[in-house]
């Protein structure tokens, strides 16, 4: 018996864990492009790829804003009217008044106002907001469908590009389950993958199983993890080889078979 550590070899394709279609969130034209959106170019999180013109979103939260002014004075106009009401009720009245007649009502009405005005100006600054087409995440430029001067439509069916994340690459590894059974679960501190290209050569980390058994060949995938790929040289589609080595395993006996 010894101390061996498990490997087993596969082979699989590079692709970045986050890949995301980017589309508008309002209509308009592009009045101004970023330099590095373009294919093959790359982003910081937060950074503006694309503006689209916003008069007309400008326009719009300026208008919501005079709606909220006026409410606002509406209401003040309703409160003293209450309290006038209230005190008129006082002087003369008789009995117990009405909610009408002490203008509760319309008290109610001016302060639904306020808040249906309120929420009106927060859509009119979140859209005047989205015409600033930021970046999600650091990552590269996969392909743009638009450019400048073009006009763009709030469609979520229609993508303006096609981004991906440079944090994390994700390399499926197909084994067969006699494999996967003898490599088990992955083990966060001792779970590596050796992954090759010609001479070119990266670790990684053996992250996980995928949940199901491809029916057609029976095989099931063993998943890599590579930190910041694309800057370790890697590509986006790049074929690799892979040495999935798992945790030690202590006192294995050889149980092949011995020939005299």
């Amino acid at each position: 018996p010894e101390t061996v550590r498990i490997k087993v070899r596969s082979q699989g394709t590079v692709l970045p864990k986050i890949e995301s279609e980017l589309a508008v969130e309002v209509t308009g034209r592009i009045i101004e492009m970023a330099p590095n959106f373009r294919a093959g170019s790359s982003f910081k999180e937060g950074d503006i790829l694309f503006r689209i013109d916003p008069a007309d979103y400008e326009a719009a939260a300026a208008a919501r804003a005079a709606d909220l002014a006026t409410a606002k004075l509406s209401l003040a106009q309703e409160e003293a009217l209450a309290e006038q009401a209230a005190a008129d009720w006082e002087a003369l009245g008789e009995g117990k008044p009405s909610e009408l007649t002490l203008r509760k009502p319309q008290l109610e009405q001016a302060k639904a106002l306020i808040k249906s005005a309120e929420a009106a100006l927060k859509k009119a600054k979140r859209d005047l907001d989205r015409t600033e087409i930021k970046a999600p995440f650091d990552g590269l430029v996969l392909s743009k469908n638009v450019d400048l001067g073009q006009y763009v439509v709030a469609n979520p069916g229609s993508p303006v590009a096609r981004i991906y994340s440079t944090e994390l690459a994700e390399v499926r590894l197909p084994l067969t389950q006699e494999e996967a059974a003898y490599l088990g679960e992955p083990v966060a501190s001792e779970s590596t993958v050796q992954l090759s290209n010609g001479s070119r050569e990266w670790t990684g980390r053996f992250a996980r199983f995928e949940a199901t058994i491809d029916p057609g060949s029976r095989l099931i995938y063993a998943v890599a993890e590579i930190e910041d790929p694309f800057k370790k040289g890697m590509r986006r589609g790049l074929f690799v080889g892979a040495e999935i080595e798992q945790l030690v395993v202590e006192e294995l006996e050889d149980s092949r078979p011995h020939f005299a």
